[in-house]
């Protein structure tokens, strides 16, 4: 091949990779005046927008970046001379479309800054399944509020009956001149005990909504009895069996784990309840061989397993084996937190009697 024909060839193949990075990567040049010098075509695929209509046009100069609510993206170009961070800008039809972008200063051949060059990813589709996995989580939230709510309810009924009967008989007492100063007393501090359960009662729910900020030191056998007195009502005609390792605490999201947790036996009582099998029992496990191995932490119950047919798509989101009382997606959110938030796994298998959920939390947790 002559020098002539292997430039040509050079030429060529530098010809089709521009021509790659037009069509597949999103860039744009601006000047210093933030006029459009230069886009290219991946920009007009993705937002609608001809090329012709976009250069000589000036970008947004008080656009901000959610990445960067401080100032707009210009005067943090201006100050610093670089910019990264996400930007949601619209498209020809007036969607939200949503940039990763990083956007650099344009040098020429005699060092002079003479612009910027915007590089960008299309993250659309990622910020899309963001909300809808924000959605799914509030649906989640809401749903199990109410049930929380009902919670509160039975476990102040009985409470609220004894002060009602205590308040009867002193009352009664009164009318009939036998009140006491020593009843009085004995009367009260039952009330005063009663009061404080009620109190204790709301301070256990209460924390269980907070959002976690941080990683906490947790317990997690503690973890594990706050879950049973929660829903203790539920449990009444259930043989409870825990089978727990004495294990170091660990950083975690403890009411994440406790929404897991209240998920995940409440789908094994409601499984025990349509069931017949005579001595109805949850057992509830955490086990870990070795200091460095993972944690495993299992809550069985002995009611029916769960149809092999339909097995592997409990976890997803709007599916339920409940008919008309299931909303299909608390074991979708159990899933999501112990994936995304917990740094584990989760798996349900069936046994000769019945079924188990086993949460693994892995090396992250494995203490040094």
């Amino acid at each position: 091949m002559s020098e002539i024909e292997l430039l040509q060839q050079q030429t060529a193949n530098l010809e089709n990779y521009v021509g790659l990075i037009s069509e597949h990567i999103i860039i744009m040049h601006f000047s210093l005046d933030a006029e459009i010098t230069h886009v290219t075509d991946a920009y007009t695929k993705s937002f609608g927008f001809p090329t012709s209509d976009l250069i000589g046009q000036s970008i947004d100069k008080q656009l901000y970046s959610p990445s960067h609510p401080e100032a707009p993206v210009w005067s943090i170009l201006e100050k610093h001379g670089l910019f990264e961070g996400e930007l949601e800008l619209p498209n020809s039809s007036g969607e939200s479309y949503w940039l990763l972008t990083k956007i650099i200063q344009e040098i020429d051949t005699a060092g002079k800054h003479v612009g910027y060059i915007a590089v960008s990813q299309d993250i659309t589709s990622k910020k899309l399944f963001e909300e809808q996995q924000r959605q799914l989580l509030s649906q989640s939230r809401h749903a199990l509020m109410g049930e929380m709510i009902s919670m509160i309810a039975h476990q102040w009924r009985q409470p609220l009956s004894t002060m009602s009967a205590i308040s009867a008989n002193l009352m009664l007492d009164l009318k009939l001149g036998s009140l006491k100063e020593a009843s009085i007393e004995d009367e009260l501090l039952k009330f005063e005990q009663i009061i404080s359960h009620l109190s204790q009662t709301i301070t256990d729910f209460n924390d269980f909504f907070k959002s976690d900020k941080v990683k906490q030191s947790s317990d997690l056998s503690q973890i594990i009895y706050e879950a049973i007195k929660l829903i203790d009502f539920r449990l009444k005609n259930v043989n409870v069996i825990t089978e727990l390792d004495i294990l170091e605490p660990i950083d975690i999201y403890p009411n994440e784990l406790l929404q897991v947790l209240i998920n995940i036996i409440n789908n094994a009582i409601d499984a025990l309840a349509t069931s017949k099998v005579e001595n109805p029992t949850l057992t509830i496990s955490l086990k870990q061989k070795d200091d460095n191995q993972p944690i495993y932490l299992s809550v069985t119950n002995n009611g029916d397993p769960i149809d092999e047919k339909v097995l592997p798509r409990i976890f997803e989101p709007y599916f339920s084996t409940k008919d008309k009382n299931g909303t299909g997606l608390g074991l979708y959110i159990v899933k999501t937190i112990v994936d995304k938030h917990l740094d584990g796994n989760i798996i349900a298998k069936n046994l000769n009697d019945g079924c188990s959920f086993i949460i693994t939390l892995g090396e992250s947790y494995a203490r040094q």
